[in-house]
């Protein structure tokens, strides 16, 4: 029996665009999109371990959408470069936003 996992992800309105384009010259749903592709990674002889390839991966992804909100966030302000104590902030939030559990 095929196993079920319910995943929540949290894209920017830009990632989710670009990730729906892939998935739309493929002629796959996002959803499936996104499994297809982590199959072919989990099928992939990774160079140093699995684990640390998809370790990798996943701080890629957190640091590109936090680097997004923060650089969002700026362009907000009308500055081209925010505080470190801003960003400090912007990352904080993202991580406690991350650990509350979803109602």
């Amino acid at each position: 029996m095929p196993a079920t996992i319910t995943t929540t992800i949290r894209l920017t309105p830009a990632t989710k665009r670009s990730l729906s384009r892939a998935a739309k010259m493929r002629g796959l749903s996002l959803n499936r999109y996104l499994v297809t592709s982590a199959e072919e990674v989990a099928n992939q002889t990774p160079v140093s371990g699995l684990g640390r390839e998809l370790e990798k991966m996943a701080i890629d992804g957190m640091a590109l959408l936090a680097l997004d909100s923060i650089r969002t966030r700026a362009m907000a302000n009308k500055r081209n470069r925010m505080s470190d104590k801003a960003i400090v902030e912007v990352v904080k939030r993202a991580r406690r936003e991350r650990a509350m559990p979803s109602s």
